[in-house]
């Protein structure tokens, strides 16, 4: 078995796939486990991204169809993009290796359908007890129990795409406008290294999203995909409120999303994503959630995932 992976879109799918099975030919290795690069490549790239270049998909589509399925292995990667990967400047430690956005590891699973298997990968170094809970440990619990939630594994997925809407208190700017009014429930998550990708939606200041459930429902796990680009003024919020209520009644507080890093500690960062959300469940029911986004930059906004456990 090797591992190599796709960090460049400027070779065509079609040569990677040649070049595969030569390397079976001249070797005998007969199972080849190609890494998706999305975490931590500069140039991998989803089938929805603006951006130039070929897609993850076509790669792994090419590649089996010169080795077979049964000689393809996909390894996806289930962390954010970050860089640098790791930034630590005593403020708390941001960049890449951390719980990525649900909607985003759907669509890179998708996409490697063509292959015989599919291994997820998660880094260790944010999983780790020894470096977490305060680098990163205590995010996982979201992405496991939103990643059960929307595959139906003993959680329920929480956005109902025809039932669910929401508004701003602050409409998006027209420079990054929420289009079609679902953006950020229409499961096209933004691509990180693009600001000007159409999955994104520009809020700046403080504003907030109020979501309604269409029915009263559960709420345990809610992730809010976000972007931080320093030269264009877009940093992460740090922590986000959110507020619960019924028809006719004064929301209150029921928790906070937060960030184990500060805004001043991204200001190192080129580009990166994070899933802001919380470390408990919040065991709340509500019809009506109010997302309190508190910050001085732009705030760049892909999906608000959310599930309930069962």
């Amino acid at each position: 078995m090797v591992a190599p992976y796709l960090a460049t879109s400027s070779v065509d799918p079609a040569s990677v796939g040649r070049a595969a099975a030569q390397f079976r030919t001249a070797t005998g290795v007969d199972v080849q486990i190609w890494q998706d690069g999305i975490g931590a490549a500069s140039h991998a790239r989803l089938f929805q991204w603006d951006r130039a270049g070929h897609s993850t998909e076509a790669y792994y589509e090419a590649l089996s169809a010169a080795l077979g399925a049964s000689g393809l292995w996909a390894d996806i990667e289930l962390f954010n993009h970050g860089s640098p990967l790791f930034l630590d400047t005593g403020n708390g430690l941001s960049g890449a290796y951390r719980p990525a956005s649900v909607q985003r590891i759907n669509q890179q699973l998708w996409s490697a359908r063509s292959a015989g298997k599919r291994v997820a990968w998660l880094n260790q170094y944010h999983m780790s007890e020894v470096v977490g809970p305060g680098q990163g440990y205590g995010e996982s619990p979201r992405l496991m129990n939103t990643y059960r939630g929307l595959y139906g594994l003993g959680a329920s997925y929480s956005v109902d795409p025809v039932q669910t809407t929401y508004s701003y208190s602050v409409a998006p700017d027209a420079n990054y406008p929420d289009s079609s009014g679902h953006e950020l429930f229409d499961r096209r998550v933004g691509d990180p290294r693009n600001p000007m990708d159409a999955g994104w939606v520009g809020v700046h200041g403080n504003v907030s999203i109020t979501i309604d459930l269409g029915q009263r429902r559960r709420v345990d796990w809610i992730g809010l995909h976000t972007m931080t680009r320093p030269a264009w003024g877009i940093v992460t919020p740090t922590s986000v409120e959110v507020m619960c209520a019924e028809p006719g009644t004064a929301a209150t507080s029921i928790g906070v999303l937060s960030a184990p890093f500060t805004q001043a500690g991204l200001s190192g960062s080129t580009e990166e994503e994070y899933v802001l959300g919380n470390a408990a469940p919040l065991a709340a029911q509500c019809r009506t959630l109010e997302l309190r986004l508190a910050n001085g930059s732009w705030t760049f906004l892909s999906e608000i995932e959310m599930a309930a456990e069962q």
